[in-house]
């Protein structure tokens, strides 16, 4: 920060970041710090990029389990065919074709029910996939923390912004009112 010096008057002078504060201060909207805080929590969930990645995996991780639990569980596999067939035959040596035309249908159907008694390494990705279960759930909760800490951060940020613009705008009343004085003593 530096001064400068009008009629005997030290005037402070901002830095530039400080103007851009300033600026885009009076650019919101009247009502954009009137919200609380979970407002902006909440908003930020929505739509902040890091939280929704954290989000998305924590969702697929909370299938890993269900996955493994699936191959302890019986599996049915059902199948089903048909066929047709036309023969012209017009000459044969064997006794089980004779010379002709013939047709018939076939018709398959299979039904296979599978369950494994007893597989160790099913068991061992049960557990596995328990314990990555719980690493989603400290991940998922350390992105929430962050974003909790990011959004209070950018909050109290703004608060503060907003109390040194009201600091400025008395200090420049401040001024403008003792410029007026020194003047009117000045003349």
């Amino acid at each position: 920060m530096s001064q400068i010096s009008i009629h005997g008057c030290n005037i402070r002078l901002f830095s530039r970041v400080w103007l851009i504060s300033i600026i885009l201060l009076f650019l919101l909207p009247q009502n954009a710090l009137s919200k609380d805080l979970l407002y902006y929590y909440k908003l930020a969930q929505k739509n902040d990029a890091a939280f929704q990645a954290a989000t998305h995996a924590y969702e697929a991780s909370r299938q890993i389990k269900r996955q493994a639990i699936a191959n302890l569980l019986p599996s049915l596999n059902a199948d089903a065919e048909q066929t047709y067939t036309y023969q012209d035959i017009k000459n044969s040596d064997s006794f089980l074709y004779r010379e002709g035309q013939t047709h018939y249908d076939r018709t398959s159907l299979s039904l296979n029910l599978k369950q494994p008694i007893f597989n160790y390494a099913f068991f061992v990705r049960v557990r596995q996939a328990g314990e990555e279960e719980k690493v989603a759930d400290a991940e998922y909760e350390a992105s929430r923390q962050d974003l909790m800490v990011r959004v209070v951060e950018a909050f109290l940020k703004c608060l503060i912004t907003l109390g040194a613009l009201r600091t400025v705008m008395i200090e420049r009343d401040a001024v403008h009112a003792f410029y007026g004085l020194a003047r009117e003593n000045y003349d």
